[in-house]
């Protein structure tokens, strides 16, 4: 039998969906971040039901196939508005439809909802909601209309959610109807590929990441080079066909005359040569523009889907911890939110309290910690000025490797901080941090307002978030002084 999963991956790539079916001991454990989506995607289900009230949950485990189909069964005999999760079974398919209502205009008929937390319709839904369609309507339940729900990223919070306000209702019914007659067609031909006795050989191509990475990129990937043409940067899918289809994986073989941009062929020659390559006026020119004092800034955010705070809107960052520092006063603070209250108003006026009117304010990637800071400037009108202020005086340490005015073979052609700080400071790492990437500090977070451990362990991850974003402004120190010797500036 196929589910729904099943029948999405094999769109995908047939050979995922053999190897799910065949070889799930491949599928490695999901990490924290996987895991922290699938939590957030059940929560955003669970709270659009009230879009629908009055209905009957089917509440089984994913697995108890037979129970859950008994069960929808007899919540349909009760004739209610809407059947939550609704299980069916049809051209041995199984789905679980997240709602199942009534037709508004007719009682004899059924609509699905798909509910997503998306901020709209995207291609990849379109055969989703269809295989949902088509086995209900295989299974007894006469269809109408089909709908995505969607989370509505206007809306804002005023105290308790309003989950009529938090999601947007959409008629996809037309273009499901068309791709309807598809569906049976690539059922049969799944049903022939999970017949096969072996996996069928794919191409490794853009179906790996698209729309999210596969759950085996690392088998099917297992021999890609460590650095290869995969790792160039911005490569399109089709250049990384023509390259093999010429035959070549690796940096070291891709042809001089082969068109790639120029930020491409930098990165093409550092790894064939393993020497540096800076345009020192260029970066010379950047630090001109620093003004005394100094001071690094980093902040760490979360973007719930359901917003957390009463003023805040899905998905928009919200800081809630910040590291400080300032060049040659010994000045470093750092704030982490108690995991109760909005973070905001207490970062707003420490900022605003600690960092002077003048003075370059040196982050990486300028454009997100100036979003924040006008969203902080918003939220906090007593200290609006200020924090507008610092935000007019962000200076970018991400700029010369962004714009490839330096160059380094151990970048790897990445402009993230966490490649550019061991190559140019060996002795500095994020490697062996608990906390050693953004999303991991606001899984963190999260789990720190979550509250479901004891004091010790919300202790522990306390000490890892401050040591992470504490390690983030340190960095810039280094790195800043890194670029000052090179160009002897």
């Amino acid at each position: 039998m196929l589910s729904k999963s099943l029948f999405l991956n094999g769109l995908r790539c047939p050979r995922a969906l053999w190897l799910h079916k065949h070889r799930k001991d491949l599928i490695p454990a999901a990490p924290p971040s996987k895991q922290a989506q699938f939590d957030e995607g059940h929560a955003v289900g669970r709270l659009a039901h009230g879009f629908f009230p009055g209905g009957i949950a089917v509440e089984t485990a994913y697995n108890e196939f037979g129970k859950s189909l008994a069960l929808t069964q007899t919540a349909k005999q009760a004739n209610p508005p809407a059947i939550y999760e609704a299980a069916a079974s049809h051209d041995q398919v199984f789905i679980r439809a997240d709602i199942l209502k009534k037709n508004e205009n007719s009682e004899d008929f059924w609509d699905i909802v798909e509910v997503k937390k998306s901020s709209d319709f995207h291609e990849e839904h379109l055969p989703d909601i269809a295989v949902q369609y088509h086995v209900l309507q295989g299974a007894g339940f006469p269809m109408k209309r089909a709908y995505l729900l969607h989370i509505n990223t206007e809306y804002v919070r005023r105290d308790q959610i309003d989950v009529q306000g938090l999601f947007r209702l959409k008629d996809v019914t037309h273009i499901v109807l068309e791709y309807l007659p598809k569906v049976p067609r690539f059922i049969k031909e799944q049903k022939a590929v999970v017949g096969l006795k072996a996996a069928p050989l794919i191409e490794i191509g853009q179906q790996c990441e698209k729309p999210y990475d596969c759950d085996f990129i690392d088998h099917c990937w297992q021999d890609v080079p460590d650095y290869s043409i995969y790792d160039l940067t911005r490569i399109t899918w089709k250049k990384i066909a023509a390259l093999r289809a010429k035959g070549v994986m690796a940096l070291e073989e891709v042809p001089q005359d082969f068109d790639l941009t120029h930020a491409q062929h930098l990165q093409i020659q550092t790894a064939k040569t393993q020497e540096t390559i800076i345009d020192k006026e260029a970066v010379k020119e950047q630090l001109s523009r620093l003004e005394n004092p100094l001071y690094f800034l980093d902040f760490e955010t979360i973007n719930p889907a359901i917003p957390l705070f009463e003023g805040t809107r899905p998905y928009q960052n919200i800081p809630f911890q910040f590291s400080l520092r300032a060049l040659g006063s010994g000045l470093h603070i750092q704030f982490i939110g108690n995991g109760r209250d909005d973070p905001r108003p207490e970062i707003a006026k420490l900022l605003a309290e600690n960092i002077g009117p003048k003075g370059s304010v040196i982050v990486y990637k300028a454009g997100f910690e100036a979003a924040i800071l006008d969203h902080l400037a918003g939220a906090n009108p007593g200290y609006s000025m200020q924090l507008l202020n610092i935000k007019d005086r962000l200076w970018d340490l991400l700029t010369p490797y962004e714009k490839r005015h330096f160059v380094h073979p151990k970048f790897y052609g990445s402009a993230s901080i966490k490649a550019v700080l061991p190559a140019l400071v060996p002795s500095m790492t994020y490697k062996d941090m608990a906390i050693a990437e953004g999303s991991a500090a606001s899984l963190a977070y999260l789990k720190l307002i979550s509250g479901n451990f004891g004091q010790e362990e919300k202790e522990i991850i306390r000490k890892n978030l401050e040591l992470y974003c504490g390690q983030d402004t340190l960095a810039m120190v280094k790195i800043l002084d890194v670029l000052k010797s090179l160009v002897g500036s």
